[in-house]
């Protein structure tokens, strides 16, 4: 999506990249951070854009009731970001930095853990233990009944994700802030928050916002994008 020593990769939110739709809200964030003098990488994730399932739309089939298969989806995110970022830094990139969005952030937030040469990483309404977001919605109710079938309540799921948690591993050498909606009804604030402190990350603002109003919010996208650039 552009050209520079400056680039910004992002991990867009579940459901992103769907064919004839465009960027959707991510354009947002994208449009922001081009304004600060970055190139922007969009990582297609596993299930996503043209790696969607055939007659399926995109994301459908990332999260599931398979907690395996959903561990795989986050695992290749995570690989692909490591490998972007690398890329981009064996290309002559001077500055590389991150942005995780609501379920892009765990597999971005894992390669930052484990390395990945990021000068700084931003969270929005991000999803750390992915049982974060089993235990809302409707329309995960089948999903948690699958699962309590099995014995898995959500304790038991929680600590299925945890190796793959990125608060499960020491803060990265990469700067990190998160941005926290407090009235986030799909990844509770209360867990954004305990990533937040795990990792000694900054606190951005956050507009009042709840999940969905915080990824398209101009607001927020400027207030990541200039913490980026400074």
């Amino acid at each position: 999506m552009g050209e520079g020593a400056r680039w910004a990769l992002v991990a867009p939110h579940y459901g992103s990249l769907e064919r004839g739709r465009g960027l959707g809200v991510t354009g947002t964030l994208v449009a922001a951070l081009r304004a600060e003098g970055f190139a922007v990488a969009l990582l297609e994730l596993p299930y996503h854009g043209s790696r969607a399932e055939a007659g399926r739309p995109s994301g459908w089939g990332f999260v599931r009731a398979d907690l395996g298969a959903t561990q795989r989806a986050f695992l290749d995110a995570a690989r692909d970001a490591m490998m972007l970022s690398r890329a981009l830094r064996q290309d002559g990139a001077t500055r590389v930095v991150g942005v995780g969005i609501s379920l892009g952030a765990c597999g971005l937030g894992l390669a930052a853990a484990l390395g990945a040469p990021l000068d700084a990483a931003a969270f929005v309404a991000g999803v750390d233990n992915a049982a974060s977001f089993y235990g809302t919605g409707a329309n995960r109710a089948a999903r948690r009944a699958t699962l309590l079938a099995h014995g898995y309540d959500l304790a038991r799921v929680e600590a299925a994700f945890a190796p793959t948690s990125p608060s499960s591993f020491a803060r990265p050498a990469a700067r990190c802030a998160f941005v926290i909606p407090p009235h986030d009804g799909v990844v509770p604030a209360a867990w954004q928050e305990r990533w937040r402190l795990a990792w000694e990350g900054a606190l951005l603002p956050s507009g009042g916002h709840g999940h969905g109003t915080a990824l398209a919010s101009r607001g927020v996208a400027r207030a990541v994008a200039r913490w980026l650039a400074h």
